[in-house]
């Protein structure tokens, strides 16, 4: 499988930004033969009624997703990717590759920052980590609830949330094309770009519904996107680590696309 691992140097300020895996136009030919899609497209809101239905989003969504910065094991600063609060819990989601390997990581969600004190569930092949944040895990942030829906019709409307290129607070409006399954594992196809910084940033529906996170896009056609369905959310092995415990893991072993390596 081909990885890529993208940098940024903007006006003379060197900074690391997440890795964001590319999937390339042979590994999704090989796995066409499984893949699923639901149903018919949908027509979209038109005008101004659906720009009032995205500033409202943007609004109730944009104070639960977090930016994820970090000091490496080296000690250089690191703009690493993003992420989101759990509605509840106060638990915080990314990708795994988001939060491996660090020495201090801060999740800045919102108005507030906050140190991610452990990992408390981590899949590396699955790419998802979810972390321990704030004082004693308590966080003033209202975080996001999980869609419930089981399958996802092509054509409705989506949004990607995030930090591309440490750029926060960015929204990305899509259309989902379908539930697809590659190399064994399922993700959902998406329109629009993921970008460097955008790993592990929430896809929501049009009610601020979490239906995925943000992984990675097709290195022959940026506009079409992957995240990884919510149920792996739930599915994820507990653990009891600090971030810089995991500074070993090497995502160039894992075979399942699309996958970062670090």
């Amino acid at each position: 499988m081909m990885q890529a691992e993208c940098k940024q140097k903007m006006r003379g300020i060197r900074r690391k930004v997440d890795v964001r895996a590319i999937i390339t136009v042979a590994n999704l030919a090989a796995a066409i033969g499984t893949v699923a899609t639901i149903g018919t497209a949908n027509a979209q809101v038109p005008g101004s009624t659906a720009s009032a239905v995205t500033e409202q989003l943007f609004d109730s969504v944009n104070g639960s997703v977090c930016t994820i910065s970090a000091i490496a094991a080296d000690g250089t600063y690191v703009s690493r990717g993003s992420g989101f609060v759990l509605q509840e819990s106060g638990l915080l989601v990314t990708n795994a590759h988001v939060v491996a390997g660090l020495r201090q990581a801060t999740a800045k969600c919102g108005d507030s920052q906050f140190d991610i004190r452990r990992i408390v569930n981590f899949d590396e092949d699955v790419d998802l980590a979810i972390g321990e944040i704030g004082e004693n895990g308590t966080v003033n942030v209202p975080g996001l609830a999980l869609s419930t829906r089981s399958t996802i019709r092509p054509g409705s409307q989506v949004f990607v949330f995030g930090s591309p290129w440490g750029l926060e607070g960015t929204i990305t409006p899509g259309l989902a094309s379908g539930q697809r399954v590659i190399d064994g594992r399922p993700y959902i196809q998406i329109s629009g770009p993921i970008s460097a910084g955008h790993s592990g940033g929430p896809v929501t529906d049009e009610s601020g519904a979490v239906l995925g996170v943000a992984v990675a896009s097709l290195e022959a056609d940026p506009n079409i996107s992957f995240a990884i369905p919510v149920a792996a959310i739930t599915a994820l092995p507990e653990v009891d680590m600090q971030p810089v415990e995991l500074a070993t893991v090497s995502y160039g072993a894992s075979a399942a696309p699309p996958v970062a390596q670090q």
